[in-house]
């Protein structure tokens, strides 16, 4: 089960948002994005992109 802030990364992602754009609306750095969508790739089972 994704925790609130990975489902909002996810769900941001879906749309195509940026990372950096993630970054600058939930206050946090670009690193800290891209953690949390390594956890949610790994939760669904899938494979990180690149």
């Amino acid at each position: 089960m994704l925790d609130p802030d990975e489902l909002l990364v996810a769900e941001l992602a879906a749309r195509g948002t940026e990372v950096e754009a993630m970054a600058e609306a939930l206050k946090t750095s670009t690193g800290a994005v891209r953690e949390r969508l390594e956890r949610v790739y790994r939760k669904l089972g899938g494979l990180a992109p690149g």
